[in-house]
Parts: C-alpha cells; structure tokens; sequence
C-alpha cells in the first residue's frame, strides 16, 4: 500500500508543487483585450489532484486485493477437492487401471473391456471423476498451479495407461458420428500438464 502512495499520490504532488511554485515566479501572459492569464496553481487546485490521485490509488489496490483474495480462495478450493475426492479417484484407479507398475492397457485389453458391461462401468466411473477433475481445472475453477504440484505425476501416468480405453471411446464416437468428444478436458489437462513439463503428449485419436 505504501509503494501505491508513494507512485500514486506522492510522487505527482511534487511534481505539481513544483510546477505551481515555477508558474508563481512567471509573470502573467498578456492576452488580446488588456486582460492577463494567470498561470498560478492554487492550494484547491493542488487539493484537488490528491484527492482525484488518492482515488485512483485505492481503486488499484481494492483491485489488487480482491485478485489476491480470488486466488487464495481458488488454492483452497482446489486443495478442498483434492482432499474430498482423492480416495474415490484412486479407489476407481485400483479397481479399472491397477496398481502403480501395471502395464498400460493394449488396443485388445480395451476393446475386451468395452465388451464387459460390468468392466465398462468400473472405468467409466474412473474417467468420469477425472473429467469433473479436469473441467474444474480448465474452466478456471480450480487452480492449475495446485493441482500440478499435487497431482500431476498422478494424472499423466492414469492417461496413459488408460489410453487405449479411452482411444476405443473416441474412435467409437466417431464411427457413430457423435457430437460429443469423448475425455475432452481430461486430455486438454493432461496437454497442458506435458507442456508445463516440457515432455511429450501423445493426443487422442479425433
């Protein structure tokens, strides 16, 4: 707040002083008629520059609170969610992907799983969480920084095991000529994950 004083409300008081006390020094500019032009700043003149500055100065840090206090609010949203939702998304995990070290699924794993209803349901509810998980990221619900700090590793290993699961999806909705595209967000997240990482993304077929 002192730096906004100081740029804001300080530093163009001076700078009009000083240009009053060098136009009191001048003498008045005759003008056409007989009349003279008065270039003097007076004291409400001066007054009234600090005030409009001092506006301008609160104005900019209400703005800058308010961004830091939206910010802070989003972390802990995000951190919120990562605690409530964690168990269920590595539960799903667990039960569809496996644990850490499984290989990732092949093209005939996944068109095997896309003939058992009942292994349909247990993936779908995975991909289902991590949709949700990455809309609220995308859409600027949750904060990015967070969840790359707390759950990248975690989300790029799932997408590629799960990659071909997921592949036969896509490919499936396009044969049928669906409008929908199939783990969207969860892909664009991911993208964005690799990017920050500066490692490779292997996108889903369109």
């Amino acid at each position: 707040m002192s730096k906004l004083i100081t740029l804001y409300v300080v530093a163009p008081l001076i700078l009009v002083l000083a240009a009053g006390s060098a136009a009191a020094d001048e003498k008045p500019d005759p003008v056409p008629g007989g009349f003279t032009l008065n270039r003097q700043i007076s004291l409400g003149d001066v007054m009234n520059v600090v005030m409009a500055l001092a506006t301008i100065a609160a104005v900019v840090y209400a703005a800058k609170s308010f961004t830091a206090d939206h910010e802070r609010r989003r972390k802990q949203a995000t951190m919120e969610h990562l605690d409530a939702t964690s168990k269920d998304i590595r539960d799903a995990v667990l039960a569809s992907v496996g644990p850490a070290g499984t290989p990732s699924l092949t093209r005939e794993n996944a068109e095997a799983i896309a003939a058992d209803p009942a292994q349909m349901r247990v993936w779908d509810t995975l991909l289902a969480m991590l949709e949700r998980r990455s809309l609220g990221v995308n859409s600027g619900v949750y904060d990015f920084s967070v969840m790359y700090s707390m759950s990248a590793s975690f989300l790029i290993e799932v997408y590629a095991r799960a990659y071909e699961y997921m592949a036969y999806g896509r490919r499936w909705a396009a044969e049928r000529k669906l409008p929908a595209k199939y783990y969207k967000e969860y892909e664009d997240l991911v993208e964005k994950l690799h990017a920050k990482r500066g490692t490779e993304h292997k996108p889903l077929p369109v």
